[in-house]
């Protein structure tokens, strides 16, 4: 079974266009799943939305929390009650279609060494549909090569939704996910790298749907206050395993 991990924070207006699309190309082509859809604290009528799916489709399964925390929280609450063998992080927008996570799956079925996959809008065989905006692209671009300044890392994205994780992978690497808000996302494959699991980055599919406005000065500070915390977690060692992880 394959466990997907969807974050929800205020879709009821994206819900009809964008997630019950995709989730019927779900239902289509997956034989054996659960969408589990992690409600961060919306305030609109996500909840009730996704009670009217989930009383038609038992495989759609809602948790969550009142008070908003960030998409790092509502993805790490997700994948730590999945029950499928792999776990796939995606969006509620559809930006990544189902046939990644089948080609994530077919992947990881085929490279018996590898516990995560992760998508690289940057791969010279990725494609956009929609692409972002060229002042978002450079944005991200930045945002890389910080990161990786300070990680020493060197995947050319880790900040796309579109993960796949070996179960038991998963529920040690969120257990070292600590970024609730804007860095969860890179912090989940940096802690995967310092856990010792390895970690394949592959060329995707996607759309940008996002519309979301740049601030430069506002996503550079947090960007930075985001990296400062994962370098001081390293010194503390967070990123270590525990004994009963072993």
């Amino acid at each position: 079974m394959i466990s997907i991990v969807v974050p929800f924070y205020n879709e009821e207006k994206r819900m009809h266009e964008y997630f019950d699309p995709f989730f019927e190309r779900i239902r289509q082509q997956l034989d054996d799943f659960e969408l589990i859809a992690v409600n961060d604290g919306s305030t609109d009528q996500t909840v009730a939305l996704l009670r009217e799916r989930a009383a038609k489709e038992p495989r759609l399964i809602i948790a969550g929390y009142e008070k908003n925390q960030g998409r790092g929280a509502a993805v790490r609450a997700g994948v730590l009650q999945a029950r499928g063998e792999l776990v796939w992080e995606t969006d509620a927008d559809g930006s990544y279609d189902v046939s990644q996570c089948k080609a994530f799956a077919e992947y990881l079925e085929a490279h018996p060494d590898c516990d995560v996959v992760i998508a690289s809008r940057e791969n010279k065989h990725s494609h956009a549909v929609v692409n972002q905006p060229p002042l978002r692209v450079l944005a991200g671009k930045v945002f890389h090569a910080l990161f990786r300044l300070v990680t020493g890392g060197s995947f050319s994205d880790v900040m796309a939704g579109c993960k796949m994780y070996r179960r038991d992978a998963a529920k040690v690497i969120f257990a070292h996910q600590y970024d609730n808000r804007y860095l969860g996302a890179a912090e989940t494959v940096y802690a995967a790298g310092k856990l010792g699991y390895t970690v394949h980055e592959l060329p995707v599919t996607w759309t940008d749907v996002s519309g979301a406005h740049i601030k430069f000065i506002t996503d550079t500070i947090r960007t930075l206050k985001g990296l400062t915390g994962i370098g001081i977690r390293t010194l503390e060692g967070k990123y270590m395993r525990s004994s009963n992880q072993s």
